[in-house]
């Protein structure tokens, strides 16, 4: 119902600014058509054209003329640039006008496909979390997995360390065996 009402006072406004613009440019048009008669009862009122002579009879009217020439031509462009300006104004304010419909109809695009993607951008939300749930869960059980991987190898490898020092004293002690048997086999041989 505002809209309506802003709407008549639109028009309302236009309709003053287009009488006006339309009241200033016959105003204009008048004062060059004024400012042309004026300036031909002037110069034939001075000047004698040799078919017609009409100075006796225009004398009177020169300084009427005179006047209506300085009023017309002094008024006529203050008319003309009223007229333009109220011209701008009106273009200026179809503009304004065109720009908010358009705005406005933007808006409504704007709106219905926010409308439209609301309803998929929460589904698609929806679905997003819950994949990342999954991943976050797959990934703590490759994590888990790995560690547990990493551990088992560590205690493989202390198991093997172990097993080898162990072997390396074997080894030791074999070594130290066979050569004491060798030394020995060998103080038997030499006696």
């Amino acid at each position: 119902m505002a809209k309506k009402i802003d709407a008549k006072a639109k028009d309302a406004e236009k309709g003053k600014s287009g009488k006006g613009a339309m009241i200033m440019g016959i105003l204009g048009i008048v004062c060059s058509v004024l400012s042309l008669v004026a300036i031909v009862v002037l110069f034939a009122g001075i000047y004698n054209l040799g078919v017609i002579d009409l100075t006796h009879t225009l004398e009177k009217f020169a300084a009427p003329a005179l006047l209506v020439l300085i009023l017309a031509s002094a008024l006529g462009p203050f008319a003309k640039s009223k007229s333009q300006a109220a011209a701008r104004a009106a273009a200026v304010a179809e503009t304004e006008e065109l720009k908010n419909i358009l705005e406005q109809k933007i808006a409504a695009v704007e709106g219905k496909v926010e409308t439209y993607l609301g309803e998929n951008y929460n589904s698609l939300r929806l679905e997003n979390d819950t994949m990342k749930e999954r991943f976050e869960k797959i990934e703590a059980a490759e994590r888990k997995k790995t560690d547990e991987e990493r551990e088992r190898i560590n205690d493989e490898l202390e198991e093997l360390r172990a097993k080898n020092i162990e072997l390396q004293e074997q080894l030791n002690k074999n070594a130290q065996l066979i050569n004491e048997h060798t030394m020995a086999a060998e103080q038997l041989s030499a006696a």
